[in-house]
């Protein structure tokens, strides 16, 4: 089904995507999405990953798709 992503949104998702079951760290992630001044802005990314699951997962609650590591960072699951 289509899904219109803002430019975050896609920008997460891209970057899971390079590596789908490979942990990416948050800070990575900020430092790619948002640029190098948002690296510690962890909050920041939780908000737009539950905006994202909400638009590709079946139940965002439990998602399939964007994994959370704890402490570690988000990776995309390999199907």
């Amino acid at each position: 089904r289509p899904v219109d992503l803002t430019p975050t949104e896609f920008g997460i998702l891209a970057c899971l995507a390079r590596a789908p079951g490979e942990v990416q760290p948050s800070r990575a992630i900020l430092q790619k999405v948002w640029g190098p001044a948002y690296r510690d802005e962890v909050h920041l990314l939780r908000v737009n990953v539950a905006r994202l699951r909400r638009k590709i997962e079946d139940i965002a609650s439990q998602p399939r798709y964007v994994l959370t590591h704890s402490r570690a960072g988000y990776s995309l699951a390999a199907q």
